[in-house]
């Protein structure tokens, strides 16, 4: 009388169809790099720009512009935009003091606040007040 493990031995080598298919069915391994390629992303689903978003950076690029502080804003911005996330939450911090200083619109700062969190928007920013920079000085050199 044969041993029933041995009888199954040859069962398990062979697989039972069922088996087969279950591993067919199984979606294909992924490495390690594509597991984590996405785990700290901090892209959210509304990426794009809406025309309100794109309106409330060229004003407040304007403004800095027209105060000529666009070189000192430009090196600040260049020089925190790795960190861009951290200082748009220490902007959220002093949200209460900037609104009661400012005669402001606390739901404009706030949206500005969201836009800076991604990296995306301060590079709009920085876009802008290069491009408004660059006009106001043709202006000008064809005055003179």
């Amino acid at each position: 009388m044969p041993l029933p493990f041995f009888e199954d031995k040859d069962k398990i080598e062979r697989g039972t169809d069922e088996e087969k298919k279950r591993q067919s069915e199984r979606p294909p391994k992924k490495g390690f790099r594509a597991i984590w390629q996405h785990a700290f992303s901090m892209k959210v689903a509304d990426d794009e720009f809406n025309p309100d978003d794109i309106a409330l950076i060229e004003r407040i690029a304007g403004e800095i512009v027209k105060r000529r502080m666009a070189t000192p804003a430009l090196l600040f911005l260049e020089s925190i935009k790795p960190l861009s996330f951290f200082a748009s939450q220490a902007m959220h911090m002093l949200r209460p003091f900037i609104v009661a200083a400012t005669v402001g619109n606390p739901a404009s700062y706030e949206r500005f606040v969201l836009l800076m969190e991604k990296s995306e928007g301060m590079e709009k920013l920085i876009d802008s007040i290069e491009t408004l920079e660059n006009n106001r000085v043709k202006e000008l050199r064809s005055k003179k």
